[in-house]
């Protein structure tokens, strides 16, 4: 789903292509995502930069959820190990 999505926002592919590009990237929420989100952030048309906004910000709040969690799980085995 990302390359395609990918490729669909290049400058010369039509807005609403690259609106569902930039909508599909968003659900990614994944880091291989952010770079071309980044890139849509320049885009001329007002709703892909807006959705490009959008998906970066959900993927900060994943990424920022799962480190918690490691970093959760690394005290939890940390104590354990001690105990």
């Amino acid at each position: 789903m990302a390359r395609p999505a990918m490729r669909a926002l290049a400058p010369t592919e039509p807005v609403e292509s690259r609106r569902r590009a930039v909508e599909a990237l968003s659900s990614l929420e994944d880091d291989r995502a952010v770079e071309p989100l980044v890139g849509a952030l320049a885009d001329e048309d007002e709703e892909v930069r807006a959705e490009a906004t959008k998906g970066l910000k959900q993927t900060k709040r994943k990424l920022e959820t799962e480190e918690r969690a490691r970093d959760v799980e690394v005290r939890r085995l940390t104590r354990q190990m001690l105990d």
